[in-house]
């Protein structure tokens, strides 16, 4: 079976030299008249018009920003605060994405007209192939790596120490080159053996062979093993994130400490449990990464996916086409199925950068920092003149209300008399105060923010509070009728 640009190469050589209506003569067999989707000149003049702008004009622009953008990003992976396993399979899916947009040129350069030598273009074609089916293999080996990470934490710790990181990348990329090249085997066959070609029981197993590959081993299987292991992923970051209970209970009155219970006692164990939920939060933002770039695959592949199945569903007619040697030709839809599904395809390897800068903030700050610093000190600009702008806005509102203040001068010196009568009135009821502090027995805080340390030698026990970035709400009632004490201005105090 020839690669299908060259059929497709063919078919507009033929075009050009008829000058009918058709560019193929109508069957006269009912039977095998579905072997011509169209016949019609007018309608593949369309089609051509559909490749100019799909396959050439825009797939030009995806490919040239998706080699910068690769490009970029394996820069910044690179770096070594950027260094880890998860980022370092990233690097991998980026040159694979660039040799896919590579081996799609030819494709593209004849989309808009020029013409390119035969063999060149079949051996891109197989490469083509070999870097798709590797892409998709690559994008479940990062979700394995996450749902690794995420579902067996303190295994995939061990093993990250236990084992070096060439051994552990190993793992991944070398199965996905190896199944790649072989599932294209029969392709470059094709290309080396083009006289294999007039054999139909090679043919037959070459058609059938499509339902294992590219429909299962780069849609159905991957598909399924992705919605699995998300499912999966998303259940063990709840359960990471769910919170560790402690709580402290504390009843007093005066200065005297009577109960205090706490789960967590001992800096040791807060210090370890800061770092493990440290650690736990930076597996969960890779994987969200991870997440969004699986989401994008399947999204952008979808119509690829359609377009397999249907070839696969239509293997019987085109079986029957090749045994009474009638050209098969899909229907107008199909083809511009396949050109939309070729252009999503360059989409989904030119946007990992986007992709990165959107979700990864570190990659953001690092992309900000290394490769364009003047979107930096744009953006620094852009907020400063916003900070005077709004500086300028509270001076002009702090004017007007000045100006309010002097209209009401009088009326103040009116109320300052009240006030020194007043005082004068309150200062014998604040010579012998009396407190009465209470505080609610429901003051609780997690196991990050309130650490309790009982130390029985040095007097009632104490509270310390460990983390300042955090808060811990407890609710304390002041009888205030009986601690008021009045200073020598008259002004009310606790």
């Amino acid at each position: 079976m020839e690669p299908e640009t060259s059929a497709e190469e063919t078919l507009e050589e033929e075009v050009r030299l008829n000058e009918s209506f058709y560019i193929i003569r109508p069957l006269s067999n009912e039977s095998l008249a579905q072997c011509h989707g169209f016949n019609l000149k007018k309608d593949f003049e369309s089609l051509m018009e559909w490749k100019f702008w799909l396959t050439g004009v825009i797939s030009t622009v995806l490919i040239i920003f998706g080699f910068v953008g690769n490009a970029c990003a394996m820069y910044i992976l690179r770096k070594p605060k950027m260094r880890s396993a998860f980022n370092q399979l990233l690097i991998i899916l980026c040159i694979i994405d660039s040799m896919f947009l590579l081996s799609n040129i030819p494709t593209t350069v004849m989309a808009l007209g020029l013409r390119i030598f035969a063999p060149v273009n079949s051996y891109f074609t197989v490469a083509s192939h070999i870097s798709l089916c590797a892409s998709v293999l690559m994008i479940v080996a990062l979700s394995h790596e996450r749902y690794f990470a995420i579902c067996s934490p303190h295994i995939y710790r061990i093993h990250m120490r236990a084992v070096s990181r060439w051994k552990h990348l190993a793992k991944y990329i070398v199965p996905v080159v190896l199944v790649s090249i072989f599932c294209n085997i029969p392709m470059l066959i094709n290309i080396i053996d083009r006289e294999i070609l007039k054999n139909p029981i090679y043919v037959k197993v070459n058609l059938y062979l499509r339902g294992v590959h590219p429909l299962s081993t780069t849609g159905l299987l991957p598909i399924l093993y992705l919605i699995f292991a998300n499912i999966r992923i998303s259940q063990g970051i709840k359960k990471l994130r769910k919170p560790r209970v402690a709580t402290a209970i504390v009843s007093m009155s005066g200065s005297n400490f009577i109960e205090l219970n706490c789960n967590i006692i001992g800096a040791n164990n807060f210090q370890r449990n800061c770092s493990k939920n440290k650690r736990h939060s930076k597996e969960i933002r890779t994987t969200y990464m991870a997440i969004s770039i699986i989401t994008s695959f399947a999204v952008l592949n979808f119509p690829r996916f359609i377009a397999t199945i249907i070839e696969v569903v239509n293997t019987n007619l085109i079986i029957k086409c090749v045994e009474n040697e009638v050209r098969y030709l899909p229907t107008i839809s199909f083809y511009r199925l396949d050109y939309f599904a070729r252009m999503l395809m360059v989409l989904n390897s030119a946007i990992n950068f986007l992709i990165y800068c959107a979700v990864s903030t570190p990659f953001k700050e690092h992309f900000l920092e290394h490769i364009c610093p003047c979107i930096k000190w744009l953006t620094w600009l852009r907020k400063s003149s916003g900070q005077n702008q709004t500086n300028s806005a509270e001076n002009r509102q702090n004017f007007r209300q000045t100006n309010v203040d002097d209209d009401d001068c009088d009326e103040d010196d009116e109320n300052t008399v009240n006030h020194e009568s007043n005082g004068i009135e309150l200062e014998s009821q604040s010579r012998n105060p009396q407190q009465n502090v209470k505080v609610d027995d429901n003051c609780t805080s997690s196991s990050d923010t309130l650490l309790a340390i009982i130390d029985s030698s040095q007097g009632p026990p104490k509270v310390v509070k460990e983390q300042e970035s955090l808060e811990t709400t407890c609710s304390i009632d002041i009888d205030s009728t009986s601690a008021q004490t009045t200073d020598s201005r008259g002004e009310h105090s606790v």
